[in-house]
């Protein structure tokens, strides 16, 4: 799914302010990683950002999984709608497949 620039770097700016300053709760983070990266290697570097495609993946505990869907679907103005979002469990199997 492609966003215009403006908006991926609003919902990231958001995203990163409303999580890392706890309102988002205990236990919740996020990281941006290259689509390329499959290791799992974070690389956040902001330089050709529009070129590339980047994975959003936000951990938190199952009881907020909800929650965190609907922060999401807020802060991309409904863009995650219909994204085939997924929340993994420890094992990387997926435990819930959101629409």
């Amino acid at each position: 799914m492609l966003w215009e620039s403006q908006l991926r770097k609003d919902f990231w700016d958001w995203l990163d302010e409303f999580v890392s300053t706890g309102q988002a709760g205990w236990g919740v983070s996020c990281v941006r990683v290259h689509a390329g990266n499959r290791n799992g290697d974070v690389d956040v570097a902001m330089d050709g950002e529009d070129e590339q495609i980047w994975d959003l993946r936000v951990y938190c505990w199952g009881e907020v999984v909800e929650h965190i869907y609907y922060l999401l679907f807020v802060a991309s103005r409904s863009k995650v709608k219909m994204a085939g979002l997924q929340w993994l469990d420890g094992a990387g199997e997926v435990v819930v497949q959101m629409p």
